[in-house]
């Protein structure tokens, strides 16, 4: 992989890694690359709710293969709930559907979605509420919890043609989650970026 790696740095390919045990970082270096460090205490980060160029309604489905990685299996009431409330934080924040020059607005943050999920708990009839409450608990920790640390806005900045994404001191149990958003970032990124790249 790694010459694999060189020989594409050689023909002019933009590379991109996504490193979860930290075997890449000394290559990168080595070679001028862009190191991206992705752990809990680090400034770097991405935001779930980012549309990072996508449109809308591909990010609300993207989100709710997310809410399942973070979240565990979910009943189709519970994908039901979050999928609604996806939609109202776009709207608070005036990020609609049929008008793509919203898109470019500043996004929410988990914590727009707990909040929303807090609030439709009050109306919600004592057998709905047991559901809300179970999205609740679910989310708690990426908002209050251990894993707030994604509870931010995006921030990225892609300058080299060689970068490497290092999520080895991620703690394991939220990896999958950071990889999840590494890819679709990642994925994004290459739809819109004509140059050869891997």
């Amino acid at each position: 992989a790694k010459l694999f790696i060189l020989r594409n740095l050689l023909r002019g390919v933009k590379t991109i890694i996504i490193d979860p045990q930290g075997e890449y970082a000394e290559l990168t270096q080595r070679h001028g690359g862009q190191l991206i460090e992705i752990h809990r205490e680090s400034e770097t980060i991405i935001n779930p709710f980012d549309l990072m160029g996508a449109e809308l309604g591909e990010k609300t489905i993207s989100l709710m293969d997310l809410f399942r990685i973070m979240c565990g299996e979910l009943t189709e009431v519970q994908k039901n709930i979050l999928d609604k409330a996806v939609h109202k934080v776009y709207q608070n924040k005036g990020i609609v559907h049929n008008n793509p020059e919203t898109w470019q607005k500043e996004p929410p943050i988990m914590e727009d979605l707990f909040n929303e999920i807090l609030n439709e708990k009050k109306t919600a009839t004592r057998q709905e509420r047991m559901t809300y409450e179970a999205l609740e608990n679910r989310l708690r920790i990426y908002v209050h919890g251990s894993f707030s640390f994604i509870n931010k806005q995006t921030n990225l900045d892609l300058t080299n043609d060689l970068i490497c994404f290092n999520i080895a001191n991620m703690p394991s149990q939220i990896k999958p989650v950071m990889m999840y958003l590494i890819m679709d970032f990642v994925h994004k990124k290459m739809q819109k970026d004509r140059e050869r790249k891997a």
